[in-house]
């Protein structure tokens, strides 16, 4: 599987992440990302896709750090600068395209 990101972070302070990972098993989908700050981020919105501007395998808009409340079959966890996001199940695909913000 290849995965292609394009990660942009907006806001009053661009950031770019140290890592990010898109891993795929059983058709369920874990995205990790590792960022240099926390500061002023209010939401991560992620996008999933088959090209360069995705969105039909996944696309969801969190509340950084809300662990309850998510979506059936979303998840959260984060340690320090490692975030976890549990997305469920993914359509299968050779090449996904990823686009993140926060």
């Amino acid at each position: 599987m290849i995965v292609f990101f394009n990660l942009s972070f907006l806001g009053r302070k661009a950031q770019t992440p140290f890592d990010a990972n898109l891993s795929i098993s059983d058709n369920t989908g874990i995205f990790s990302i590792v960022i240099p700050d926390s500061t002023n981020i209010s939401e991560i919105e992620l996008q999933i896709g088959s090209s360069e501007n995705p969105s039909e395998v996944f696309e969801h808009t969190l509340v950084y750090d809300q662990t309850t409340g998510l979506p059936t079959g979303l998840s959260y966890s984060r340690d320090g600068a490692n975030i976890n996001l549990g997305l469920g199940t993914l359509v299968p695909l050779n090449i996904y395209y990823v686009k993140t913000s926060t």
